[in-house]
């Protein structure tokens, strides 16, 4: 799946309208980045993929309380400095 040009936070409000594809396309977008971001906390290359799975399971369940027009990029790493904490 190519990556979109929409913006990350048009893509989180139609995921939380229900799109599924938008959903994934975060996903895509993010798990790298996670991964990283875990990383740079000194967490070891296997714990900082579950860390990474953890903050986008915590993104879907948490997705209708995303509020609209918010930045998407803080909020999500404010779920992911949470659990590095």
């Amino acid at each position: 799946m190519g990556l979109s040009p929409m913006s990350d936070e048009t893509l989180m409000e139609a995921f939380a309208a229900g799109d599924v594809v938008s959903g994934e396309e975060l996903i895509s977008r993010y798990v790298g980045k996670l991964c990283g971001f875990f990383r740079r906390g000194g967490r070891d290359l296997g714990r900082s993929e579950d860390l990474a799975q953890d903050t986008l399971m915590r993104m879907v369940k948490s997705r209708e309380e995303y509020r609209q027009g918010a930045p998407f990029r803080p909020w999500l790493y404010t779920i992911a400095h949470n659990l590095l904490c």
